[in-house]
């Protein structure tokens, strides 16, 4: 076992445009998210059994996100006498640093939120079709909504408050007992004035 295990950090913003085009990756989104709802260092082969994709198919993914930063070394475990790398998220909590002024950035941010989309949508058709789906009781795990509205700066403040409720949610950690697995998709933006 590796002693030396690089220290993560607890929250990490991504401020260089090349480490946001790595997320512009529906698969790389879907093992940051693997990560971080594991909550414990994890090796390929477990996440590849986590998002049901064989490990194979993981590695290139794994480096990309490796060489961006947004994945780090956390060790390594022998198995049948070999060594297996362990790796964690390059922090518990992973923010986007907006320059909206950049249109490099504009263009990037709109790949990834589009890779998003497609994986929401992906996981909403299946998900539609699951014996669990539930839609009308307290604790509902298939809805769809969307609104527009006039909202106050307190409003907005509010949203983004809840906002941040959900994703510490989202990251506890790991399938616990009387857990099921979930996605969660949400966006906010201005839209102009008619």
């Amino acid at each position: 076992m590796k002693t030396s295990v690089q220290k993560r950090r607890k929250r990490f913003r991504i401020e260089n445009i090349k480490q946001l085009g790595v997320l512009s990756s529906p698969v790389r989104q879907i093992i940051l998210d693997a990560l971080v709802a594991c909550g414990k260092p994890a090796s390929i082969k477990m996440i590849a059994h986590e998002i049901n994709r064989s490990p194979e198919s993981l590695y290139y993914h794994f480096r990309e996100l490796l060489k961006a930063g947004l994945v780090v070394d956390a060790g390594e475990f022998l198995e049948a006498g070999k060594p297996v790398n362990l790796y964690l998220p390059v922090a518990e909590e992973i923010k986007i640093k907006y320059d909206l002024k950049s249109a490099k950035f504009r263009e990037v941010i709109c790949s990834v939120f589009a890779a998003s989309t497609r994986l929401a949508l992906r996981d909403f058709e299946k998900g539609i079709q699951l014996k669990q789906a539930r839609c009308d009781s307290d604790d509902q795990n298939l809805y769809l909504g969307r609104g527009e509205a006039w909202l106050t700066k307190k409003e907005i403040i509010k949203i983004n408050k809840l906002v941040g409720e959900i994703r510490k949610i989202m990251t506890v950690g790991g399938n616990r007992e009387n857990s099921e697995r979930c996605s969660v998709f949400f966006a906010m933006s201005p839209i102009e004035e008619f």
